[in-house]
């Protein structure tokens, strides 16, 4: 890695790592030091009920949390009980945790209408549908499911139908009758002990059990131990309750249990859905589900990555570079924190934290935009930010420090933390204002800069289509905040990541930021005679003054390990090294080192011709002599390899296969049968040759089907001599499988061993073998010898065998 780069990588993770720990610190000043046993309650019990928890177990801290509350109690240990339903506790129960169920008492949805707000009849269900009605209902889990629920009993008879519930709640949303994040409504649909709590607070509610009916629930605490039902606790439920203390009672105003439990519980799992989208309407472009907001930032994730390692490459410029690099990965970290986010309760302190962690990303994208569009075109690069940009970071790391210690001041983000709904309902306080500042200008700036940058240029016009994307994406921003459906409704850190990733691109490609397009050019005006091919073999760059390269030279030189030389007749010498995505090839003039080469030449023959008069008489013998030596070689060998040196010749005379290479390697693996069999016939004076040297002709084989994708495994158990006879056996035997196995692409193991009186020969492959054709050669030395070829099936293999009888003192002896 260059130097510089490592230091710009040093920096942005010594930033990450200062991040990081003002975000640990933040949690770990937020965090609840807690020595004792806690229980969880709901936020919307009664006061009287909160109090009667806290005197009957004085031991205990009590807590209250919002929705995620049984998730919070099942993943703190410090959590000994929490306020559940039981339809929600029963699987646990069943699952054989050790958890443990006391029953407290019963609850159920009414209609809770402020009577000093209306004076609307309200009785039933159905009474809801009234326009001028305006009702306030949760949205939280999973209360929301369980008021879904009952309407669906009162109004479709079954806790599982919700036509005509989703009907009648679809109708009074788009009446802007229905309000999911609003106590203050005329009319509510809570559950009794929420309507309690704010009868305490001073509302004059009249609670109303649907003439329909509906379901009643079960409240109890779900522990990790025993606890006996709390009197203190069951008196509160027992004489503050709307409901009929006997099962008559409540039979009587039919309200029954859920028939099914288990069913209702799944349901419960996709209230948020129904309420989003068939409900309000909203999330239509987006789903409300967890996976939908885990798998695109994933993809987007991967798709920055690879944007990132392509753009790096075709930026020249080092501080355009490396600057797009931080944009990238600030915008990688950006989802990453957004990823966490949502694996964190939306009441908690870390999902909180997390949200404040956005900013920094925010701040680290749009100052390295900065910084890459005033880089831009400056002949001086050091590769490194500029001292404004330090400065720049600097002041928006002491905003950081503002936006991290919200909780206590509350300058830049205004909620209620008592208030069920401070996630979703909050504003903006007077610092959110340069926090905002801190991130939007630079990006203003850097577009004001580019497009000023660009505008002597012929081809401006082209910074259309990038202020196009732009004015899109602010577009978008404006929609999201004034609460545009389709912009409100999606997911705004993803589609600005991806705005932003968009409008680089497009600046990139109309050249609004440049890129080192100009090598083509600069290449083709070089005075070297060179051209850059591509991984297949095509011209990609050439030199105005570059000789074509013809074909077979092309090939041959693609064909040689690099970096390589070729001549080419007399004059012309062709190298080739590798390059990045390809190989570079240029060619040399050396006619007159060839004509000074050949004067060398001339004179060494005048030289050799006068010797030649000399030994002329002792030549004359000498040949005699060979002559009739080789003449018995040559009959012999003409006799072994004519037929294979025909074949040869049929190879090299019909036209080369598409894959050039294993037609060469094919030629290759006939001339070294040839060679080697040629070589056995030289030494057939001495009967027998030794196991190494047998075991090298095979390895020499092998090697060459590597060549031709046959992948092999040679082992071979024996020592001493081998006679002739079974050596050309064992050789050919060899040869033909391997040229059947080069067919079929298999791969191969090759065991040659002595067993007592027997020389083994086996190949395994991956390929058919059964039907192995043998040449009339090999049967004649299988006739000759007494051998024989035995087939196996193997699991997933086959395998071959030959078997070579011999006596004790042939066939080499087993390696020990």
């Amino acid at each position: 890695m260059p130097k510089l780069n490592r230091k710009i990588l040093l920096t942005a993770a010594s930033i990450a790592v200062v991040l990081l720990l003002a975000v640990v610190l933040c949690v770990a000043g937020h965090s609840e030091k807690r020595e004792q046993q806690t229980i969880l309650l709901f936020p919307t019990l009664p006061q009287e009920w909160i109090l009667a928890f806290e005197e009957a177990y004085p031991d205990r801290d009590i807590l209250l949390r919002g929705n995620w509350q049984l998730s919070t109690f099942l993943n703190d240990m410090h959590a000994e009980a929490v306020l559940a339903y039981e339809l929600q506790a029963e699987p646990l129960i069943a699952s054989g945790g050790g958890y443990h169920w006391t029953p407290l008492g019963k609850t159920a949805v009414v209609i809770a209408v402020d009577r000093d707000q209306t004076d609307l009849p309200v009785s039933s269900w159905r009474d809801l549908a009234h326009p001028e009605l305006i009702l306030g209902m949760t949205h939280e889990m999973p209360e929301a499911g369980l008021i879904l629920a009952s309407l669906s009993h009162g109004l479709d008879g079954d806790e599982l139908q919700t036509g005509q519930t989703v009907a009648l709640l679809e109708q009074k949303y788009r009446q802007n009758a229905l309000h999911f994040y609003d106590e203050t409504a005329p009319a509510q649909l809570l559950l009794d002990y929420h309507a309690l709590a704010l009868i305490e607070e001073g509302r004059n509610l009249e609670l109303i059990l649907p003439a329909e009916g509906g379901l009643v629930f079960e409240l109890g605490l779900l522990s990790r131990s025993p606890f006996a039902p709390p009197p203190q606790v069951l008196a509160c439920f027992e004489n503050s309750s709307v409901l009929p203390n006997s099962e008559d009672g409540l039979r009587s105003l039919n309200l029954t249990p859920p028939k099914d439990p288990k069913a209702l519980n799944t349901a419960l799992l996709f209230t948020a859905v129904r309420l989003d989208k068939e409900i309000a309407g909203t999330h239509r472009y987006t789903t409300v589900t967890g996976i939908g907001y885990t798998l695109p930032a994933l993809a987007c994730i991967i798709v920055f990555v690879l944007w990132i390692i392509a753009t790096r490459r075709r930026i020249m410029q080092k501080s355009a570079s490396n600057a797009i690099v931080l944009v990238g990965v600030s915008m990688m970290l950006w989802l990453t924190v957004r990823l966490l986010k949502w694996q964190f309760p939306i009441d908690s302190v870390e999902n909180r934290v997390l949200w404040y962690s956005f900013y920094p990303f925010m701040m680290l994208m749009t100052a390295s935009f900065l910084w890459l569009s005033t880089s831009l075109g400056k002949p001086e690069d050091t590769g490194r930010p500029p001292r404004w940009w330090w400065l720049l970071t600097g002041v928006q790391g002491l905003l950081l420090v503002l936006v991290y210690t919200n909780d206590w001041h509350r300058l830049v983000f205004r909620f209620d933390l008592s208030s069920l709904y401070w996630s979703t309902v909050y504003g903006y306080g007077p610092g959110f204002i340069p926090v905002y500042a801190s991130y939007m200008l630079p990006l203003l700036i850097g577009v004001i800069i580019l497009c000023a940058k660009c505008w002597n240029s012929p081809r401006r016009v082209r910074i259309l289509l990038p202020l196009s994307v732009l004015a899109l994406m602010v577009t978008y921003a404006v929609g999201y905040i004034f609460k545009v459906p389709v912009a409100h409704n999606s997911d705004i850190t993803l589609l600005t990541c991806l705005f932003v990733m968009v409008f680089s691109e497009s600046a990139l490609r109309t050249g609004l930021i440049p890129r080192n397009t100009k090598y083509r050019e600069l290449f083709h005006r070089s005075a070297l005679e060179m051209q850059l091919l591509g991984r297949d073999g095509q011209t990609v760059l050439s030199a105005a003054d570059a000789k074509e390269l013809p074909e077979d030279i092309r090939d041959r030189l693609l064909s040689m390990s690099l970096p390589a030389e070729l001549q080419s007749g007399r004059d012309t010498l062709w190298f080739a090294d590798g390059v990045a995505g390809g190989t570079a090839v240029w060619r040399e003039d050396i006619s007159e080192i060839a004509r000074l080469k050949h004067e060398l030449a001339a004179a060494a023959i005048r030289l050799k011709e006068a010797d030649r008069l000399l030994e002329h008489e002792k030549e004359t013998k000498d040949e005699a002599a060979s002559l009739r030596a080789s003449e018995e070689i040559y009959d012999a060998m003409d006799r072994e390899a004519g037929s294979w040196l025909r074949e040869i010749q049929r190879l090299v005379a019909e036209p080369m296969p598409a894959d050039k290479r294993r037609g060469l390697q094919e030629i290759r693996l006939l001339s070294i049968y040839i060679k080697r069999r040629c070589y056995f016939l030289f030494y057939a004076e001495q009967t027998a040759i030794s196991a190494d040297a047998a075991a090298d002709a095979i390895g020499e084989l092998l090697e060459v089907g590597e060549a031709m994708g046959v992948k092999s495994v040679l082992s071979v158990s024996l020592t001493g001599e081998i006679p002739i006879p079974l050596c050309l056996l064992l050789y050919d035997f060899v040869f033909y499988a391997l040229r059947r196995l080069c067919e079929e692409a298999s791969d191969l193991i090759l065991h040659c061993r002595r067993e007592q009186d027997r020389l083994l020969c086996t190949v395994i492959a991956s390929t058919e073998l059964g039907d192995f054709p043998v040449p009339e050669k090999l049967r004649q030395g299988l006739t000759s010898g007494g051998a024989r070829l035995s087939h196996k099936q193997l699991e997933g293999a086959q395998s071959l065998t030959l078997d070579i009888p011999c006596r004790p003192e042939e066939g080499g002896t087993p390696d020990a």
